[in-house]
C-alpha cells in the first residue's frame, strides 16, 4: 500500500518535471524564433 502511494508521488513529480520541462523549452522556442523575426526585420529595414 505505502509502495503504491510512493510511487505514485514520484509519477507525479516526474509529469510535473516534464511538464515544466516542456514549458520551457517551448518558451526558449518562441523566444529564439521572435530574435530571427526581429532580425529579419532589422534586414528588411
Amino acid at each position: 500500500m505505502w509502495l503504491f502511494l510512493y510511487a505514485k508521488i514520484i509519477l507525479n513529480h516526474i509529469d510535473n518535471l516534464v511538464t515544466m520541462c516542456t514549458a520551457l523549452m517551448i518558451k526558449k522556442k518562441l523566444e529564439v524564433n521572435g530574435l530571427f523575426m526581429t532580425f529579419e526585420k532589422e534586414i528588411i529595414n
